[in-house]
Parts: C-alpha cells; structure tokens; sequence
C-alpha cells in the first residue's frame, strides 16, 4: 500500500497534474518558472532600455540577479524600510498618471515599469488597463507573462516612436513545437491577459486551447465560469462551476456558483451552495452574508438573523471607518431590519434600518426604506423625516449629474 501511494504520488508531480490542480506558479523538473517575466528582461537588455526600472516586490529578486548589476531594482526582500514598502503599494494602489507616480519616477529617475502578468500572484496587483492606457507612460512590451511600459519624456521618445504599442491589438505569439506543459501556460496565462484587456472572445479560445493540454485544471473552468457568468449566459456560467467543482472543491468556487443560482432565484440551491462554501474560506464574513440574505429569500427570518449575526462577528470592525466596511455594516443592518419585519416586529426593523442609514447617510434608496418601515411602525414623524431626507438627496444627485 505505502509503494502504491507512493507511485501515485511521484506521478502526480512529475506529470504536473498536482501543480496544474493546485493552481502553483512551480512545475515539475529543472528550468526556470514560467512566472518569471524572461522575455521581458531579455527585451530590456536587447534594447539598451535607460534605467532606473520600477518592479513590484515579488519581482525584487529575479529582478536583483536577472538584470542587476546594470539595472538596480526598486525593492526586494532583503530587509527593505518600510517607507520603500508602503510606497510601493501605493503607487500600485494609484493611476501611473496620479500625482504620486510622477514625483517617484522624478526623484528616483523611473524610466521603466517591468510588471508580471502572471495569472497567479500578478494581474491581481493592479489594473491592467489602466496603465495600458495611462499618457504619462506607455506600453512598449507585451506577452502573456509580463508588461514593460517606458515613461513618456523628451530623452525616452526615440525609444517610444519604435516601440510603442496597443495593447488593445497586441498579439500573443505561442512558442513553436512546444511541450505539453509549455502549451498549457501560454494558453492559460494569455487568456487571463486578454480577459483582463476585455478581449473576452480571444480569452475564451485560449482558455480552450489550456483545457484540451489540462482538462483537468479546475482553474481554466472557473476563469471560463466567470467569463460566462459577465457574459450573462447562466447555463454556460453554472456548467463550468460545477466542472471546476468536479475536480477540486474550493470556497471561491462554490460562493460563485451560489451566488449565480441565487440571481436566478434557485434559492434552495443557491444555500447548499453557500453552505459549502464557507468551511474552505478563511473568513467567510461575505459568504455568511450571502447565505442570511438566501434565507430571507425563502422566508426564513430567524435563520437569516442567525447568520447575519455570523456575518458581523466575522466581518470588519466597528471602529473600521472604510467605505466597503461601512457598506458591509449597512448591509448586516438592513438584512436584520427584513428579517425583523418578516417576524412582524416592526420596532425593531426600524432601529436595525436606523443603523443601516447611520452607516451610509447618502443611500437614497435605504431612507426610503426606513421611511416606509417607520409608517408600518405607525411612526409618522420618522417617516416624514426620512422621505424628506431621501428627497432632498436625489434633489441632490439631479443636481450635481446636471453641472
């Protein structure tokens, strides 16, 4: 038994199917990872790039031994201050137009951006688009792998004039008689780029081409899922969730599928869904949400309470004042405030409403529910004072979209 788990599992590596399965940025045998952004660096070399070159933190040391010592690089793990770190993320937080990228390239002399595009651990970085589309700095590489961008000046412009392009047309050339595993990550990886640039049709052949070398990867059917699901085609969307499901369970995986069978008002489905979820995620705050929020769906008021009470002990802080943790309150609010009235305890629906409004005083759509739970309570004078208040907000708004 020990020889046969063994053989397995020897196979399972050297075939690339535990790598390929786990969704790794590593392969089976010697030979650089197809993460790295080689090509790329190759590109810098060959065309004599002007330095200093920007890369983000996990790019620190291929970027140290790869071009270094002609090139220094910008940050890596060698005990870094945290003044350089905190820098780093907010530039990538930022336009490559803002403010903030203009005087960090001016006072450490940035010519060049080298960033990886990796489907795992890079796209999710930063938006792609934007800076494809920044004025301030254009595109001068792309594959599917990685992204150099030069700074638009007087001294980069001969550089510019012949290698400027659109990443909007680029074309992903695949290596010539490749192997197996080499096909897979061209494919798996381009289709990740090109979806990210909205090139959706392009995306979904080469997602296509991945499968027919992995069919075994759960994460190009998750990435096809997503494509389909933004595509509003449900039934295309629910069949590549439940073939990723199929080859390997993951809380991202069945939160989605709930959530589409949830929009498509399967709500009995769209709880077993959820319920899976929430054990294979680390803080289930949202997917405790989303399950109280099924239940009020079925009529369900005191599970849904329970769960939302699940939600908030999970979720951010009282004393987190950002906007997405205040939303996240308003909503766990509102839930209690339906749940409440489903229970016929309208008191109580209006203070929950209350706190709801309390948290997003600009939500024209929440006054106007507490609005209508307040004359439901006979509380005409509340009532009153939220319809005005919602009122006075989409007098507002009209006036504002006006200027």
């Amino acid at each position: 038994m020990l020889g046969a788990v063994t053989v397995l599992r020897v196979v399972d590596l050297a075939s690339n199917r535990y790598y390929v399965v786990s969704a790794s940025t590593s392969s089976f045998g010697p030979g650089e990872s197809w993460w790295f952004p080689e090509r790329a660096a190759a590109f810098i070399e060959r065309e004599n790039l002007p330095g200093n070159i920007f890369e983000p933190y996990n790019l620190g040391g291929f970027a140290a031994l790869r071009l270094g010592p002609k090139y220094l690089d910008y940050i890596d793990g060698r005990g870094v201050s945290g003044e350089v770190s905190a820098e780093e993320q907010a530039l990538l937080s930022q336009s490559p137009d803002s403010v903030l990228w203009l005087q960090v390239a001016s006072g450490r002399k940035i010519n060049v951006m080298l960033l990886t595009l990796a489907r795992y651990g890079g796209l999710g970085g930063f938006d792609l688009n934007a800076y494809c589309d920044a004025s301030a700095w254009r595109p001068i590489y792309l594959d599917e792998a990685s992204l150099v961008l030069m700074r638009r000046t007087e001294q980069n412009k001969p550089w510019l004039d012949r290698l400027e392009l659109n990443c909007k047309s680029a074309a992903f050339t695949p290596p010539s008689h490749p192997a197996k595993e080499e096909a897979y990550d061209f494919y798996a990886n381009s289709g990740a780029v090109l979806y990210a640039l909205s090139r959706d049709a392009e995306a979904e052949v080469a997602w296509q081409h991945a499968l027919r070398s992995e069919p075994d990867d759960p994460n190009i059917h998750l990435f096809l899922a997503q494509l389909y699901q933004q595509q509003q085609h449900p039934a295309e969307a629910e069949r590549e969730y439940r073939a990723a499901l199929s080859r390997r369970e993951s809380g991202p995986a069945w939160y989605a599928l709930g959530r589409l069978l949830a929009v498509q008002h399967r709500y009995p489905e769209a709880e077993q869904a959820i319920a899976n979820s929430i054990p294979l995620t680390v803080t289930p705050f949202n997917q405790y949400k989303a399950l109280a929020q099924v239940q009020l769906r079925l009529n369900k008021p005191e599970p849904a309470l329970y769960y939302f009470a699940k939600a908030e002990q999970k979720g951010p802080a009282r004393s987190d004042s950002n906007p997405s943790a205040r939303e996240f309150r308003a909503q766990i609010a509102e839930g209690r405030a339906e749940a409440s009235r489903l229970s016929g305890k309208l008191s109580p629906a209006v203070e929950f409403q209350q706190e709801a409004v309390r948290e997003t005083p600009l939500s024209v759509s929440r006054w106007k529910r507490l609005a209508d739970l307040a004359a439901a309570a006979q509380q005409p004078e509340l009532s009153a004072d939220a319809a005005r208040r919602a009122q006075a907000l989409e007098a507002a708004t009209g006036s504002a979209n006006q200027r």
